[in-house]
């Protein structure tokens, strides 16, 4: 099944599990306002709605990452690799509660090229991994991506993208455009466009040490379970055959420079559009589980520390 559609993840698990690094100097494409090296966090959703079935359902996830990338010439041209772990934990009302506990392990690789018009820059990454209860079966469990983009502008504060993502997923390929730009519209303020993946806006309060704003982020995923309510080798997925096709985390930020490079950050906000769909192991049939269920809106709160290398 190959679906086009205007959307982006992982790029996620993308953002999730893949850290950008993209070089700012001289022209270059940047597509972020830091590195990013090194994140730990936690996540909690408020008590939602499984609206088919009206049972409540609750869903913590905590995660670590990590990437570096080196200069490999004088243009700046730019290889990063990265990792990421994350867990996933879901537990809905019922009178059968079988929890669900989710491990995703993800590396990465990333290399950013600057053409000899200082102008233009180019970016392909890949990112391979496992989501599952970890009792499935490697194969089963394998997902792999790959995004090529192309990046325009005449200077550091406004830059255009464009480019494709591909994935595969366990229920088939997932491919779409991607057509966005960073503009560093002040000294304090910044705002990254993205539609149908992400919005962010950042402003400055006090430079290089308290930075507050908004983000909406579009964060899919797809997990394979061993066995679950009489399925075996099952997945679940919150991808979508409709809009918005994935479930968007709407949050205010304040990010906390405690020093330099080393941040506390706190996110709080709504979700919107989240659902799941459980398949069978032959992947065309939706089971009846109170998992195939779209999933009432919550509160998300979001907390934790990373290390980053601001470029602006």
């Amino acid at each position: 099944m190959v679906q086009i559609l205007f959307v982006n993840r992982f790029f996620l698990p993308l953002l999730a599990v893949f850290v950008l690094s993209l070089s700012a100097r001289s022209l270059h494409a940047q597509y972020s306002n830091y590195d990013e090296i090194f994140q730990v966090s936690g996540m909690s959703f408020g008590t939602a709605e499984l609206n088919q079935s009206k049972l409540s359902i609750d869903q913590r996830q905590w995660g670590i990452s990590g990437g570096y990338g080196w200069d490999l010439n004088d243009r700046s041209d730019r290889l990063t690799l990265a990792a990421s772990y994350d867990y996933l934990s879901l537990e809905h009302g019922g009178p059968i509660t079988q929890p669900l506990d989710i491990h995703q392990v993800f590396v990465g690789a990333e290399f950013l090229k600057t053409w000899k018009n200082p102008y233009w820059g180019s970016t392909i990454s890949a990112y391979f991994g496992l989501s599952s209860d970890f009792d499935t079966l490697y194969n089963s469990s394998f997902q792999s991506a790959i995004t090529g983009m192309v990046h325009y502008g005449k200077s550091n504060d406004l830059i255009w993208s464009a480019g494709i993502f591909y994935s595969d997923q366990p229920f088939g390929p997932w491919v779409f455009p991607i057509l966005g730009v960073d503009w560093k519209f002040s000294k304090r303020g910044y705002l990254s466009f993205f539609p149908m993946y992400r919005i962010y806006l950042e402003y400055g309060l006090k430079l290089d040490h308290l930075y507050i704003g908004l983000e909406s982020l579009a964060e899919g995923m797809s997990f394979n379970l061993s066995e679950f309510q009489g399925q075996t080798d099952s997945y679940l997925t919150t991808f979508s055959d409709q809009f918005p096709y994935y479930p968007y985390n709407n949050t205010l930020f304040i990010d906390w420079y405690i020093k330099k490079n080393y941040v506390l950050f706190l996110k709080g906000g709504w979700t919107l559009g989240r659902e799941f769909r459980h398949y069978t192991s032959n992947h065309d049939e939706l089971t009846t589980s109170v998992y195939n269920s779209s999933i009432s809106n919550a509160l998300i709160l979001q907390a934790g520390f990373a290390i980053r290398f601001r470029k602006f």
